[in-house]
């Protein structure tokens, strides 16, 4: 996609990654990674109540977890996606960037026990969206 401006209200913005980096455990050691996007598509949707969603593209119920904050009078809107995951877009650019901070640093007691090896990596990606003019779900 590329980077262009909306001037619109839209209720919808169709979202899709360009790259995700993190780390991940890789025979006992904590290494860089990149990590393949190819069919990842989400969509950040208003409801009825005029409150924002981030969906993973195609899964009506995948998550409601927690709504969206509003936007601010810079187009920013602040997202958080299944507990550990946190979203950040602009409607001016359409770009946002998503980051999981969680499943590095864990207590001595979750990694004695094993929970290491069956923790999320941690990651950023990067993508943009376009606007939406009809209900995607």
């Amino acid at each position: 996609m590329s980077c262009v401006y909306a001037t619109a209200d839209p209720t919808a913005y169709l979202c899709i990654p360009d790259y995700t980096i993190g780390y991940a455990l890789k025979d006992g050691k904590w290494q860089p990674g990149k990590y393949n996007v190819k069919g990842e598509k989400y969509i950040l949707k208003k409801d009825d109540l005029s409150e924002w969603h981030w969906h993973i593209f195609g899964k009506e119920d995948s998550a409601h977890i927690e709504q969206c904050e509003k936007f601010n009078e810079n187009g920013f809107i602040r997202c958080n996606f299944n507990v550990t995951v946190q979203i950040q877009f602009n409607r001016e650019t359409l770009r946002y960037i998503a980051t999981q901070t969680v499943g590095y640093v864990l207590s001595k007691r979750m990694i004695e026990g094993g929970l290491e090896d069956n923790m999320v990596t941690p990651y950023m990606q990067i993508g943009t969206c376009e606007p939406l003019d009809f209900d995607p779900l």
